[in-house]
């Protein structure tokens, strides 16, 4: 027979909550507080998975801790306008979390271009890929 489920009382899931939330926001401070350095993608891609695993924790507690929309919208704001300051040419690993982080900018009309998780293409490559498109324009006129 499987374990008996146990009711947790609603008080204290909200403090749990509340620290979990807490705690992490703590950690996404000092990843707001420390960018990545430009130009090492290792750096980066490390800072981009830690802060969305950080946001994910403080999105997953934010209802049940109380946090207020406001409150929570303005640590997402802060999260992603360092993060539109990232040179996406330098994001090797965690092209999925810097596209997540663009998708959620958009509604603070932070602009942010989403990377092909599929395409890792050399500078070369991506070149001759821009050539074939000009030439294909230049047939069409």
């Amino acid at each position: 027979m499987g374990e008996p489920i146990i009711q947790q009382d609603p008080a204290v899931l909200q403090v749990e909550c509340e620290l979990r939330y807490r705690d992490t926001v703590l950690e996404l401070v000092d990843l707001i507080q420390s960018p990545p350095p430009h130009r090492h993608s290792e750096k980066i891609d490390t800072w981009l998975h830690n802060s969305l695993c950080q946001w994910e924790i403080c999105w997953d507690n934010r209802k049940s801790a109380g946090i207020a929309k406001a409150v929570f919208h303005k640590l997402e704001y802060s999260i992603i306008k360092v993060m539109s300051t990232i040179n996406s040419e330098w994001i090797t690993k965690s092209k999925s979390a810097y596209n997540e982080f663009g998708r959620r900018g958009h509604a603070y009309e932070v602009k942010i271009t989403p990377i092909p998780n599929d395409l890792d293409l050399s500078s070369e490559e991506y070149s001759e890929i821009e050539d074939e498109d000009e030439s294909s324009e230049k047939a069409e006129e």
